[in-house]
């Protein structure tokens, strides 16, 4: 054979062993594939299954605690709704006992005040029965306010000649049991018989059947007083005249603020009893009812109940208050009189916001002709005294005397050069000037914004009321 065919058949021989090598190695390969799968597949096919199993199991879990949470969240919800319609039952509760409390405080002053007015009427209703002889006579308006004007003023004269006769009585009695050494002086039996006349007079009962003796000279001070009774009956017998009312628009100065603290400087008593009367003027200043505690700084301490009707003052007591305001009188004039700052500046304000409107009230000072608007007003000594305190010392140019006539009442000025004017006690003798008003009309008639009636000397009226408004302006 020749060496080409043998080496074809060497490589023939030689592919077939390369074939027959690459099976095994195929075969191997399959089988180790085999092995493989068989020892690794499934375990981790099943550890595989376990974890899916394991997440469902989470995700269940998770949807169970999410419906709790869902539930739990409607539960609070619902509390809280609760909560919400108790804390607004509980609010309604208190503002309706703290309304109750103030209307009930209101009420009892209220029913003070109605008593004492009854009072009154019943000693005018008794007064005009006594005068006018047949009730059921038809009269015209102003024929009636005529008639209420002249038995006002004849209640005043009957009220004087009443203090006169005690006075005269008083001092005769005096006369009468003072020891006397030696022989008593007679006096002048014409004397004696004018003296008889004229508590006859006064008394309207006649001589009571009494000897009327004296005992020394001072029988001169009894004539003297009868010397002024007659005086006092000339003036009342001059015509009455009417003052017009200033034209111009309404002061707003804080005066009334200034004054009382210079009073407060001076005469710290009499300035507090003023404030605390001032205190019923706030009625009104606030949309709502409201209770506070003032405390003076070393004075009074009061509970202040402010309502649209009226206000009332009362004892600091432990019932509930919407705020508390405390500082020395200097600071609390303001809350009075008006004319205050934002803050109240120099007073202590507890429960500001409650508070809030009564103090934007009283940034504006309080005016004469605001007393007269109040649904209850307020006395008419308090009102003249504040009044007074307008007037300037400086322009008083004259001595007199004003008596003003309100209701029953009758108050009296005393004016001396130079001086403050000043109430005084109406037994002093006769007045130069008389003026009639009302409870409702003083305010405004002091403030000039209404027409004044007087008997007497119009001028001494005219300069008085003149006075108050230079100081108010």
């Amino acid at each position: 054979m020749s060496p080409r065919i043998d080496d074809q058949r060497s490589v023939t021989g030689e592919l077939a062993a390369l074939e027959a090598g690459q099976q095994l190695r195929a075969e191997d390969r399959r089988r180790f594939s085999r092995r493989v799968t068989d020892a690794v597949e499934p375990p981790a096919l099943s550890s595989l299954q376990e974890a899916v199993a394991d997440l469902r199991e989470r995700v269940d879990s998770a949807q169970e605690i999410r419906d709790e949470l869902i539930a739990a969240r409607d539960v609070v919800a619902a509390l809280r709704e609760e909560l919400r319609a108790a804390q607004a039952e509980l609010s309604a509760e208190r503002v309706a006992s703290r309304r109750a409390r103030m209307q009930a405080a209101f009420l009892e002053a209220e029913l003070r005040r109605r008593e004492d007015t009854e009072e009154h009427l019943r000693a005018a209703l008794s007064s005009l029965t006594e005068v006018v002889a047949d009730p059921a006579d038809t009269q015209t308006a102003a024929a009636i306010e005529l008639k209420e004007r002249a038995l006002d003023q004849e209640r005043a004269l009957r009220r004087r000649a009443e203090l006169e006769l005690e006075q005269m009585r008083t001092e005769l009695e005096r006369l009468r049991e003072r020891p006397v050494a030696g022989e008593p002086q007679r006096p002048d039996p014409g004397a004696v018989a004018e003296l008889r006349e004229a508590l006859a007079e006064l008394s309207g009962q006649g001589d009571r059947g009494r000897p009327v003796t004296a005992r020394d000279e001072d029988f001169d001070a009894a004539a003297a007083r009868l010397r002024k009774r007659a005086e006092h009956a000339r003036l009342a017998a001059r015509p009455a005249v009417e003052l017009a009312p200033r034209l111009g628009p309404d002061p707003q100065t804080p005066w009334l603020r200034d004054r009382l603290r210079e009073l407060a400087a001076e005469e710290p008593e009499r300035a507090e009893r003023l404030v605390l009367g001032l205190l019923r003027a706030q009625a009104g200043c606030a949309p709502l009812p409201i209770t506070y505690g003032l405390e003076i700084r070393g004075g009074a301490r009061r509970r202040v109940s402010v309502m649209h009707q009226g206000a009332a003052v009362a004892p600091l007591d432990d019932v509930g208050l919407d705020g508390r305001v405390s500082g020395p009188l200097d600071a609390i004039i303001p809350l009075a009189a008006g004319g205050a700052t934002g803050r109240l500046s120099g007073a202590r304000v507890r429960g500001r916001q409650a508070l809030r409107p009564l103090l934007a009230a009283r940034r504006a000072p309080l005016q004469l002709g605001d007393l007269g608007r109040l649904l209850h007003p307020l006395e008419p000594g308090l009102v003249l005294e504040l009044a007074l305190l307008a007037v300037d010392p400086a322009r008083v140019d004259r001595d007199g005397v004003v008596d003003v006539v309100v209701g029953d009442e009758v108050h009296r000025i005393e004016l001396r050069r130079g001086a403050c004017p000043h109430l005084t006690a109406a037994d002093s003798g006769p007045a130069g000037v008389t003026i009639s008003s009302g409870v409702r009309e003083l305010p405004e008639q002091l403030a000039g914004q209404r027409a004044v009636a007087v008997d007497g000397d119009a001028s001494l009226a005219g300069a008085l009321l003149g006075w108050i408004a230079a100081g108010a302006a």
